[in-house]
């Protein structure tokens, strides 16, 4: 039985594997992405924008949005809206998170040597990265390439040998990736790329005449890439002076310019606002207190769609029985292991964690998501290691095995809202029903004005109305339309699950 089970499980896992894929790309393909409130909020308007699918003069976003749009990273909306142009499909827009997660299996193969197949569904297994691959946010794609940044890095330091060509290119490559996507792992980012020079550094004190020049080109390299990873901090630090803006940012009793004010503690549980932030992260990534029967889904995108302040407000989404069996797994392989690069890896991914415990808004675990996504491909990698040593008795395949019986959990506990489609005919009957209202306007002047505070305004535009021709300003009460028709937005829309799934989200501001 065992042999049979060495012979076949790969073959059932990379079925397994392909099977997901398409069911994934289906649902990208088809879904509008209703589920996460970012997507419309501002993800697909920026997309629109930059690529003038809708130009600025046809939508104009609300007054607090155009500081954002000019300001914040945006080479995932620039890829996006790449795929919308080149599909003629708003859906495709999609893509850009399940290609990325493609994409990183790939890196885990040829890289680590990681099975592409169980890397995937051990990835999916995860509440958070499965709503988000088939998404339009950008959370995925950023926390993907900071992964392979901090692998490598990890890599330059756990190996004897120089970090060779490939490792610097690469990570040269994601970094620029992580940082020109958010701006909340510019300091990860920067550290790691410094850890990175300084191993070089030492690898050249180290090493012989001959073998010093392939080392200087190699941090040539990465000098050369600097400009590009810190593209959207040079270019706002040029433009406005700050190089996060717009975000507030004060050193040394300076504040730079900015139009958004630091997150306050409330976008928190309120039992936990006087708490520590390394608590807060501990209590979510082990889902204390995060479930609450008012969410359509046992896990949604950013875990909200709660009334603010509930204890399950932005908690959870790793599914911690998935967590706890991940952490006591690295801590049994790097115990059996004992090898240098394995103790290197517990105390490179302790660090991490502290590291990412004190970060601002910690508990909000899609903007972290490079934790787990480091935890089970550091668990892989040394599977794989102790499989060439026979040093461990579980295999990668055993843990793609383990993982099916996971992600199948996740997938019967949301029903399966996440890998098939649910929502285009939500986003067709909004359009539908929302044309009559916008006709009688344009019928009085084709400069309208809608007011509301969902989402579903960018759905206004003209781009889903052919043929009426007229333009959209956005905005959040009448005093931002100046002479424009105002339209009262339709607030939620014809399904009235989305419709409370949108409670409460209005507030919230983007955090990049």
């Amino acid at each position: 039985m065992s042999s049979n089970l060495q012979r076949h499980g790969p073959l059932a896992l990379k079925g397994v594997a392909i099977v997901l894929l398409i069911l994934l790309g289906r649902k990208a393909l088809v879904d509008v992405d209703l589920h996460n409130y970012d997507s419309l909020g501002y993800h697909l308007p920026f997309a629109a924008r930059f690529w003038g699918i809708t130009p600025a003069g046809k939508f104009l976003f609300q007054d607090r949005l155009e500081p954002i749009y000019q300001g914040f990273p945006l080479l995932g909306e620039i890829l996006q809206g790449l795929l919308w142009m080149f599909f003629d499909h708003i859906q495709a827009a999609n893509l850009v998170g399940l290609c990325a997660l493609v994409l990183y299996c790939c890196f885990a193969q040829v890289f680590l040597r990681i099975p592409w197949y169980v890397m995937l569904i051990a990835l999916l297994a995860v509440p958070l990265v499965q709503i988000h691959a088939t998404g339009s946010l950008v959370d995925l794609p950023t926390n993907l390439a900071t992964a392979v940044v901090l692998l490598l890095a990890y890599r330059a330091f756990a190996g004897r040998e120089v970090p060779s060509w490939r490792d610097v290119a690469v990570f040269g490559l994601a970094a620029a990736i992580s940082t020109n996507m958010k701006f909340l792992h510019l300091a990860l980012v920067s550290v790691a790329l410094l850890a990175m020079l300084g191993r070089l550094a030492y690898w050249y004190r180290a090493a012989e005449a001959p073998a010093r020049r392939a080392i200087v080109h190699r941090v040539l390299v990465l000098t050369m890439a600097i400009p590009l990873i810190f593209a959207t901090t040079i270019k706002n630090t040029v433009l406005y002076g700050n190089p996060v803006f717009p975000l507030k940012l004060s050193a040394f009793g300076i504040t730079l310019p900015h139009t958004m004010a630091s997150t306050s503690d409330t976008a928190a549980p309120v039992y936990l606002w006087t708490t520590p932030q390394a608590i807060r992260w501990g209590l979510s990534i082990f889902e204390v207190r995060a479930f609450d029967a008012r969410r359509p889904n046992v896990w949604t995108g950013d875990q909200g769609y709660v009334p603010r302040g509930v204890p399950a407000d932005r908690m959870g989404g790793y599914f911690f029985v998935y967590v706890i069996g991940s952490l006591v797994l690295l801590g049994l392989v790097i115990a059996r292991l004992r090898s240098r690069e394995a103790r290197m890896g517990g105390v490179f991914f302790a660090l991490l964690s502290i590291v990412t415990s004190v970060h601002g808004q910690s508990h909000e675990l899609r903007y972290y998501m490079y934790w787990m996504i480091t935890l089970i491909t550091l668990n892989l990698y040394f599977l794989v290691r102790a499989q060439d040593d026979r040093a461990f008795p579980f295999t990668p395949q055993q843990f793609g095995a383990v993982c099916c019986l996971v992600l199948a959990t996740v997938i019967w506990l949301t029903r399966g809202a996440y890998v098939r489609p649910l929502t285009q005919p939500v986003a067709v009957g909004y359009t539908l029903a929302i044309e009559p209202a916008i006709r009688d306007a344009v019928e009085k002047s084709p400069m309208i004005c809608v007011i509301g505070r969902t989402n579903l305004v960018f759905l206004y535009a003209e781009t889903f109305h052919v043929p009426l021709q007229y333009s959209v300003k956005a905005a959040r009460d009448e005093s931002q339309c100046g002479s424009r028709v105002i339209v009262p937005a339709r607030e939620g829309s014809p399904d009235r699950k989305l419709q409370r799934m949108r409670r409460d989200q209005s507030n919230a501001m983007p955090s990049r």
